[in-house]
């Protein structure tokens, strides 16, 4: 683990092993926004629910648009799911499908053993 008075050189060296594990699961063109939108709705998942694009962007502060883009992405791959809202028939929330749910856990897992291989916990 890094010398606890250098914050700089424990940041970097998390966020390398972060983003080393995280490029084993998404796609090279993955964006850091689409990145946080993934997140924000994985956050949903884990609480068993769904959101909707209004509240993706409420939640980052990434404007609408960017949402429905990516989101449009991942959806065409496969890795999200819409379906209708259950209080508002005109809305759809996102949400993750089977597939991704269990790349989610695969991801945490490399997560945690990658920061535990670079003493970072």
């Amino acid at each position: 683990m890094p010398a606890p008075d250098n914050d700089e050189l424990w940041a970097v060296t998390a966020a390398h092993s972060l983003y080393s594990a995280t490029a084993e699961f998404l796609p090279d063109t993955t964006t850091f926004g689409e990145i946080r939108i993934l997140t924000f709705i994985a956050l949903a998942a884990m609480k068993g629910t769904a959101v909707t694009t209004k509240e993706i962007s409420e939640g980052t502060g990434i404007p609408a648009y960017g949402i429905s883009r990516a989101v449009s992405r991942y959806l065409e791959i496969g890795t999200l799911e819409e379906r209708p809202h259950p209080s508002d028939g005109r809305s759809k929330q996102i949400c993750f499908n089977e597939e991704a749910r269990t790349l989610n856990s695969q991801w945490a897992n490399k997560v945690r053993q990658t920061f535990e291989e670079n003493k970072l916990m």
